[in-house]
């Protein structure tokens, strides 16, 4: 996608604080290279497989299929609930990007309870920054 429509959309979300998403797509519509049809039909199949995937969970709702690279970079599906069945390799893999995605969602709780406190006026917008940074490094207990 062309570097000005991203800008273009990156600055018109950070000016308005959100935007309509059938905006965004009119505009990627109307800058970007129409997508090669089999390849959008293979990403298709290949998020549904992953959906699909992701849904099986114990009788806990906890999940128990995750994706996974082996050394060809190819993906495959392992289920944690059996490690009898797997290498030490996959469980390391699946637990490294939990942790990691895990890391992140704290990151953005932070982000949010910051904003929260803007619009509560327990902080000055002019604080947001330096809030917002004194909050991430806080440690989660």
């Amino acid at each position: 996608m062309d570097i000005k429509v991203r800008n273009k959309i990156f600055n018109e979300i950070k000016s308005n604080g959100k935007l309509e998403k059938n905006y965004v797509v009119h505009l990627i519509k109307t800058y970007d290279d129409r997508p090669n049809v089999d390849k959008l039909i293979e990403q298709y199949y290949k998020s549904k497989a992953d959906r699909i995937m992701a849904s099986f969970k114990d009788e806990n709702g906890i999940r128990d299929c995750f994706a996974v690279k082996d050394s060809q970079n190819k993906t495959k599906y392992i289920d944690i609930s059996k490690p009898n069945l797997l290498s030490k390799s996959d469980i390391d893999i699946v637990r490294d990007k939990q942790i990691k995605l895990r890391k992140k969602k704290e990151e953005i709780i932070k982000k949010v309870a910051v904003s929260q406190k803007v619009i509560t006026g327990q902080i000055q917008i002019q604080d947001y920054d330096k809030a917002l940074k004194e909050e991430l490094n806080r440690e989660v207990i």
